[in-house]
């Protein structure tokens, strides 16, 4: 999928933004990351994409979700490398957090975990 962003971006936004290609990629399962004063949790969340991911502060009690989980939904499962029964056990890691965490995805609002809890039982 990373070889074929160019392509992809330029299909579904209408012109090439000419991303730039990672050095390195390499994915951290159950594993911290240190960015300065933050700590990162790493939870993996394939569906949407397979190799999609969450990123959890603790600290300040904020995820960010990427195109896993919006305010009143969560990314497409239609797409040819995507998969719902993934999402789902995705799904099912994030509402262990903190009812209170804060949801900043990729898309639209914010919201807080409590609230999405009610679409997804």
């Amino acid at each position: 999928m990373i070889d074929r962003l160019n392509e992809t971006a330029k299909h579904f936004l209408g012109y090439d933004p000419h991303f730039i290609k990672p050095n390195i990629i390499k994915y951290l399962t159950n594993e911290m990351l240190h960015v300065t004063c933050f700590v990162l949790s790493i939870i993996q969340a394939p569906g949407h994409t397979p190799g999609s991911g969450c990123f959890y502060i603790e600290k300040k009690n904020a995820l960010f979700t990427g195109d896993t989980l919006f305010r009143e939904g969560v990314g497409r499962t239609d797409l040819f490398y995507s998969s719902k029964e993934d999402l789902t056990k995705s799904l099912k890691k994030i509402f262990k957090l903190p009812r209170e965490t804060i949801i900043y995805s990729g898309h639209g609002e914010d919201t807080i975990l409590e609230d999405e809890k009610i679409y997804f039982n």
